[in-house]
């Protein structure tokens, strides 16, 4: 039996979230994922040592800079996947400014396992 990817999701749509989870459980059948829609969710599902993180930029209250925040400030090296409908250039700098792992449309999802894959490699290269 494989180890289950954890993947926390910062989302406000279902919809988004249900695609996302089901493009990632094709690669990954023991997928453990969590919806958050809010800081102190976040946080709490962070307790739960996800390996990844996804992010809308938008999500009314809060968002992927928001998340890229604070796993910065409590010094997590989870990679943070940003995604959203549309990004304009000044959000994308931030968000790799504040280091996000990758960023993705909401049109590219076939490329969702092959970048989460790929971001899961690095991190484990990169591990100590």
């Amino acid at each position: 039996m494989s180890t289950p990817l954890k993947v926390v999701h910062v989302e406000d749509t279902a919809a988004d979230c249900e695609l996302a989870m089901a493009m990632l459980e094709r690669r990954w059948p023991d997928l453990e994922f969590e919806r958050v829609e809010t800081e102190a969710a976040f946080r709490r599902a962070l307790s739960r040592e996800p390996d990844l993180v996804i992010a809308d930029i938008e999500v009314p209250g809060f968002g992927a800079t928001s998340a890229l925040r604070i796993l910065s400030d409590i010094g997590a090296r989870i990679p943070l996947l940003v995604y959203s409908g549309t990004i304009s250039p000044a959000q994308l700098d931030e968000c790799v400014r504040m280091g996000a792992a990758a960023c993705l449309l909401k049109d590219q999802w076939a490329e969702l396992a092959p970048t989460v894959n790929s971001l899961l490699h690095r991190q484990l290269i990169a591990s100590p």
